[in-house]
């Protein structure tokens, strides 16, 4: 049997133990979808057609002639599972693998990965409150959900125009599901009175407990003359 130039051991055949027990092999891809990961491998000169694959970030690369390694128990073929791939250094193989590292697949599937840890929300809407104490404008938000994993980390992103007469316009936010926390004057944004002007804040949150959580942006008058708000956003990123 033949083996493509990356094949580093064609020396994993001893024999095939009994039912049950663990065993080690070798095969070469003749065909690979990238996609669904459907493929064909021979192996000792038998084909075998969509074994279960444990290794699916470097799968992404596989190429018809690469050579891998199998896992099973027992003495069926059917058992195999693809465990990962054999690289020689220098070779096609570790080419591919350098490549999709730092070629554009893993740019876009870093950039996926970061989209899927932010979520954002805009009201455009002109309204305005007299609460000193901070609450919900007319149209209440902006709101976002997140699901904060065990680092117990997020970044709060507040933006809006601001406009008072005579007061300090003040937007801040609140927590609640996996932790609570209420609208706090430690972390708004705000602006002095007599402006106009958008002001954005970048707030950093540690200690939440990982979950489901749910941030709400709030609003203060300062001291109870009309302030105005628009084009208000609230953004998050978990991490």
């Amino acid at each position: 049997m033949s083996y493509a130039s990356d094949d580093l051991t064609p020396l994993l055949a001893a024999p095939v133990p009994a039912d049950g027990a663990m065993r080690y092999g070798q095969g070469v891809i003749v065909a690979w979808d990238p996609n669904t990961f459907a493929n064909t491998i021979l192996w000792r000169g038998t084909t075998l057609t969509n074994l279960p694959v444990l290794s699916a970030v470097d799968a992404l690369t596989y190429q018809p002639g690469d050579v891998v390694t199998l896992i099973g128990a027992g003495a069926g073929a059917a058992t195999w599972a693809i465990f990962g791939r054999l690289i020689a250094p220098g070779s096609g193989a570790a080419s591919r693998a350098i490549d999709w590292m730092t070629g554009t697949l893993a740019r876009q599937v870093a950039a996926q990965v970061f989209a899927d840890r932010v979520e954002s929300a805009t009201i455009a809407t002109t309204e305005s409150t007299t609460s000193v104490a901070f609450t919900d404008l007319a149209t209440v938000g902006p709101t976002v959900t997140l699901d904060i994993t065990d680092s117990g980390k997020a970044l709060v992103f507040l933006s809006a125009d601001l406009l008072a007469v005579s007061d300090n316009p003040a937007m801040s936010f609140t927590v609640s599901g996996a932790t609570s926390l209420p609208a706090d004057t430690h972390r708004k944004l705000w602006a002095g009175p007599g402006v106009s002007l958008g002001v954005t804040r970048l707030i950093s949150l540690t200690g939440l407990n990982p979950g489901s959580t749910t941030f709400r942006a709030k609003y203060s008058a300062g001291s109870g003359t009309e302030c105005f708000f628009s084009d208000r956003t609230l953004a998050v990123v978990g991490f």
